[in-house]
């Protein structure tokens, strides 16, 4: 085969997980037990998938790791960190997140004060399949996250 066939060969296999990957995650989901509570969020660590109202810019890409209470990563270009409590699906991020303030380039600025804006408004929490969706007090989804390996 000519490397052309080749790379042409690769990019349709690519192609091809890329459109499966969804439905294999949804596969994998395990449905909880009836009034079974939420898997716990210490130590676990989540890329931004979705922000709602935004579209979000290829790079950087914001970050968000629970552990010992204390929530922190990066909003695509400041560093932040703060308090966190979870409970049964319940969730309370903050107050008073505390942030590098270094100037952000747009779009990435207007993603970061709204990736902040969205954990500060967090209010509950629920997975679907892999993914962590952020909601607010009336159950709108805030943003949702794919899992990420070791800490950011």
């Amino acid at each position: 085969m000519k490397a052309g066939g080749r790379a042409q060969a690769r990019i349709r296999s690519l192609v091809g997980s890329l459109v499966l990957a969804p439905a294999l995650i949804a596969c994998t989901a395990m449905p909880l037990a009836p009034g079974a509570p939420p898997p716990t969020l210490n130590d676990t660590t989540w890329t931004l998938a979705t922000l709602t109202g935004l579209t979000l810019p290829a790079k950087p890409v914001p970050t968000l790791r629970f552990e010992a209470g204390r929530v922190q990563g990066s909003d695509g270009c400041n560093r932040y960190g703060g308090p966190f409590t979870a409970n049964e699906g319940r969730l309370q991020i903050g107050p008073h997140l505390m942030s590098t303030r270094m100037a952000c380039p747009e779009p990435v600025g207007a993603t970061a004060a709204a990736f902040t804006a969205a954990l500060e408004r967090a209010r509950s929490y629920r997975f679907e399949g892999l993914a962590l969706v952020l909601m607010d007090d009336g159950g709108a989804t805030l943003a949702s996250f794919a899992p990420q390996g070791p800490k950011p």
